[in-house]
Formats: structure tokens, C-alpha cells, sequence
């Protein structure tokens, strides 16, 4: 099972990226990740496998600096 760290913006950031998305959309630019269902984010991480116990430590450790 594969495992991601992402982090998600706050509220009015991420309206202000759909309405850009939707801006490019209707420039031609189609908004891949939206037929996805995925919401906007910064993947920091992609595993396919992992000890989810460890990654757990590292990002708490990454989150409290």
C-alpha cells in the first residue's frame, strides 16, 4: 500500500487556486488533478512501501520544527 505526506492549504488559498485552475481551464489548460478528485497540495513525500510506524515519527518530528 502506497503512503504520501502532503500539505494542504488553508481555506482561501485553495479557492483561490480552484478559480485559477478553472482561469487556465478555460484557456484550454485542463485541470488534470481536479478529474482526480485530488485537492490542491505540496506532496512532500510518495512511498510505495514504508514502515507507516516510522514515517509517522519522521513527519511529527518534521511538523514540530
Amino acid at each position: 500500500m502506497g503512503h504520501a505526506v502532503e500539505l494542504y492549504f488553508d481555506v482561501q488559498s485553495e479557492q483561490d487556486l480552484r478559480q485559477l485552475r478553472a482561469t487556465l481551464a478555460q484557456a484550454g489548460i485542463p485541470p488534470l488533478l481536479d478529474e482526480m478528485g485530488f485537492r490542491p497540495h505540496v506532496s512532500l513525500a510518495v512511498f510505495a512501501e514504508v514502515d507507516p510506524k516510522r514515517l509517522i515519527e519522521v513527519v511529527d518530528a518534521f511538523a514540530s520544527t
